[in-house]
């Protein structure tokens, strides 16, 4: 099992990225474990392939199982999201802030990276964030 430390990062006014030491706090208290065990992948919604597709208000989004099972103590990467999947859409559904969930799959794509969003204000994103 390995550990690994989030990074909080960000774009300065030239649209470079910057990291910052400034980490939100639900972020900071995250356990983050990276279990190689496929078993615990099974209970996703059966797919044909290793995809699932995930719908934020209406914006569609497809990642790996593998991606969200990086993180199993959070929604999505536990069983948890399961009460979330639509048959009607084939994807898991959440009426949640659609920009924001860009930057919360790329902090589950990256590992532990958070870039947040300069058109999100700081309350939306912790809200956000304890949600997933």
């Amino acid at each position: 099992m390995k550990a690994w430390s989030v990074i909080a990062a960000s774009n300065d006014d030239h649209g470079n990225l910057t990291r910052s030491s400034t980490v939100p706090d639900v972020l900071s208290n995250l356990p983050m474990k990276y279990q190689n065990n496929n078993s615990q992948l099974d209970y996703l919604h059966q797919t044909e392939n290793n995809l699932i597709k995930i719908n934020v208000s209406g914006k569609e989004f497809t990642t790996t199982k593998e991606t969200l099972r990086f993180f199993p103590d959070t929604l999505l990467g536990s069983s948890e999201i399961e009460k979330y999947y639509n048959d009607e859409l084939k994807a898991y559904y959440f009426d949640r802030h659609r920009g924001m969930f860009s930057a919360i799959l790329f902090f589950y794509q990256s590992r532990g990276v958070f870039r947040s969003p300069t058109n999100v204000d700081r309350d939306t994103v912790e809200e956000e964030l304890e949600f997933f």
